[in-house]
């Protein structure tokens, strides 16, 4: 079917062509130099088909040497020898006008615009704001002039319409009233049926469905079935009313407009509101009207034409005098500057009509195209995803392979836990049972050596039996450390209390008091004070443990000095002697169990130390 319409638009442009070669030679086929047969002679006949034939075929190269012809489409539904004729002044004045150009008309439908600008057929055209809107979206045209048309002597560059009922309808006075009436308009392709139509839809009529519309009258047609009571209401374009009025072919007070903007008939006088048209002010509306305004017909240039002569045809068409163009319907009143055509493309994209007949639909290729990194966005998505759960699986998996083989380590931990709980509690139940059984029997054998002692007179006798009670005095001392010891392994942490190191210290001296006096050895003590810190009363066996010591391996006669210094937050307690000391090798040794480095003939377990370092553990800080 496009291919039958491109074949019939390309047969009328050629059509054209010829018409215009002959009248270029003084001929005409609608007019002008009549041939009468009855007059020639068989001869001129011949002579003449000859002429004809050879116009025809000349080429048209011979003319574009002198001038290069612009061909003009008008959009038209008339017979093309009407168009002809109605438009052959305009185009004689602008080839007048415009040096070194010849312009032509070439009439052509809606559809067959389209193919001819498709095709490069036309250089301007001619068309209803629907064409221009349609042009000027698939072919980027754009519009370099709007016609006007007179009223009293006034130009206007609208387009639109009127609803209208007969007067005596009282049960019609809105668009609401109309559904289920019958409904005249104009015909379905025409540009005042459209914004009609608009106007419905945005009210929430379907004209298709809610009325019984008739398509296809004139606008006076219209206004004559409303009149007659043919129909129930109809719609015509703005100015129709006025016009009929102005001829006094209708008489106002029969009918009555329906959704009227504003009306103002009286005297014919219009007012001097402002009317946004276009996105442009339009003063003096004087047409009554139910729709929205539109720019009128639009001269259009194509892509493809010269800017220059564009602009020559526009700034020609501006100044051109209507009586250059008395062809024209009565209405004319020239060409002015161009309006904006965004009205029209609002109209056509709510209505779906023309290139915006998918408008608001995306089809799965348009999406595709337009949105092309989105689905490539949800695959790399989908892919992190894919890794990520991977990597969380495995993840998983070792986590809970780790989290058995914690727990299996927690029930080990455990199971030693308390095997150690019940460890300790046998040592300590087994410490209590040695203390107390081992003590007996040597406190028994320490009784007798006293008694024994006291009652032998024998030197050799007496020395033997104080070697017992010595040996007998190292294995109390030995069996009750071990046990003290054992304990204090066994505790943590010790509950401390506030308390005075200088009265502990002096404490301890006390208790030694026999010791040093026996060696004629001074005892220092820290003066001033007092000394008070968190400590536990344990700690006076540090103290004693360690002037024992010094009593112990210092020379008869000598000082022990002991001292209290303030280390900030904690007291640094120093006991210092006489005794030859200790090597830097021998120092990590002392605080061990059993260990002794200088054994000599002194007494002593090896556990003092190892007592003495525990109990600082768990209270401060210790070190030689």
């Amino acid at each position: 079917m496009v291919d039958d319409m491109r074949e019939r638009a390309n047969e009328r442009i050629a059509l054209i062509a010829i018409q215009r070669s002959l009248k270029i030679r003084g001929m005409s086929l609608s007019g002008g130099n009549r041939i009468t047969t009855s007059k020639i002679s068989l001869l001129r006949i011949l002579t003449f088909c000859l002429i004809m034939s050879a116009a025809v075929l000349m080429p048209m190269s011979v003319c574009q040497a002198q001038e290069d012809t612009v061909r003009i489409g008008v959009q038209s539904d008339m017979p093309d020898y009407m168009t002809l004729q109605q438009w052959e002044m305009t185009t004689e004045y602008l080839s007048q006008e415009i040096p070194g150009h010849s312009f032509e008309i070439i009439p052509l439908s809606y559809d067959e615009m389209l193919i001819a600008a498709d095709n490069g057929d036309v250089d301007i055209v001619v068309c209803s704001p629907v064409l221009e809107v349609a042009l000027e979206y698939k072919y980027g045209a754009s519009a370099i002039a709007t016609r006007m048309n007179n009223w009293q002597g006034e130009s206007y560059q609208i387009h639109g319409a009127v609803v209208i009922t007969r007067a005596d309808r009282d049960d019609i006075n809105d668009l609401s009233d109309l559904k289920g009436r019958s409904f005249a308009a104009t015909p379905e392709n025409s540009f005042a049926w459209r914004i009609v139509q608009r106007l419905m839809m945005n009210e929430g009529i379907d004209p298709y469905t809610d009325l019984k519309s008739e398509l296809g009258h004139s606008h006076r047609a219209v206004i004559d079935a409303v009149i007659n009571g043919d129909v129930d209401a109809g719609a015509v374009r703005v100015g129709t009313l006025e016009q009929m009025v102005l001829e006094g072919t209708l008489d106002i007070d029969n009918i009555k407009g329906i959704h009227l903007y504003r009306m103002n008939m009286d005297d014919g006088e219009s007012d001097t509101r402002f009317h946004i048209i276009g996105g442009q002010v339009i003063k003096g509306v004087p047409f009554i009207h139910s729709t929205s305004l539109y720019p009128e017909w639009a001269f259009t240039r194509l892509p493809y034409t010269n800017v220059d002569l564009a602009g020559n045809v526009a700034k020609t068409l501006h100044t051109m005098p209507v009586s250059s163009a008395i062809d024209q319907d009565d209405r004319y009143a020239g060409w002015g500057t161009p309006l904006s055509y965004q009205p029209v493309h609002k109209l056509m994209q709510e209505l779906q009509i023309g290139p915006y007949e998918h408008y608001g639909e995306v089809s799965l290729v348009d999406a595709v195209s337009k949105y092309w990194y989105i689905p490539l966005l949800l695959i790399f998505i989908i892919l992190l995803m894919m890794i990520y759960l991977r990597k969380l699986t495995s993840l998983n998996q070792e986590l809970k392979s780790e989290s058995s083989r914690r727990k299996q380590a927690e029930q080990t931990l455990k199971k030693y836990a308390d095997e150690l709980e019940y460890s300790n509690e046998t040592k300590d139940i087994f410490t209590d049972i040695m203390r107390h059984d081992l003590l007996n029997p040597i406190n028994i054998i320490n009784g007798f050596t006293d008694l024994l002692l006291g009652t032998e007179t024998d030197e050799s006798k007496r020395h033997k039996l104080e070697n017992i009670k010595l040996s007998n005095e190292q294995l109390i001392e030995m069996i009750k450390n071990a046990s003290k010891f054992s304990k204090l392994d066994a505790t943590e942490s010790i509950q401390l209390e506030t308390t005075d190191i200088g009265s502990l210290m002096e404490k301890a001296a006390y208790n030694l008091k026999h010791e040093s006096t026996t060696k004629q050895m001074d005892i220092k003590l820290p003066v001033g004070g007092p000394y008070t810190a968190s400590a536990n009363s344990i700690i006076v066996d540090v103290f004693v443990n360690l002037l024992s010591n010094a009593i112990k391996y210092s020379p008869a006669g000598s000082r022990i000095t002991t001292d209290v210094l303030d280390a900030g937050d904690m007291w640094k307690v120093t006991v210092t002697d006489a005794g030859e000391g200790i090597a830097d090798e021998d120092k990590t040794l002392i605080f061990e169990r059993f260990k002794r480095v200088h054994k000599k003939s002194i007494k002593g377990s090896g556990l003092g130390l190892a007592i003495v370092k525990r109990i600082i553990d768990c209270m401060a800080e210790m070190w030689v």
